[in-house]
């Protein structure tokens, strides 16, 4: 069965941190696509958007990394 993992949160450190290590590893694994969204790709506070998002994906699993930081 092929997996198809949607990782929101791409900007931030530890989306970046995933996407840079599977980049480097070469990720060559036939049963998982990896997907990595920003807000620029789709605005998760606008239900039109996401839902045409996961239309078009149609991601198995979600890791949920989008967060505002303030300091």
């Amino acid at each position: 069965m092929s997996k198809t993992i949607l990782v929101a949160g791409r900007s931030g450190m530890i989306g970046n941190a995933i996407q840079q290590v599977l980049s480097q590893s070469g990720n060559k694994s036939n049963s998982e696509k990896w997907i990595f969204m920003s807000s620029k790709d789709c605005d998760l506070r606008m239900k039109s958007q996401v839902q045409s998002f996961f239309e078009k994906h149609r991601p198995t699993h979600i890791i949920y990394l989008a967060a505002n930081v303030g300091g």
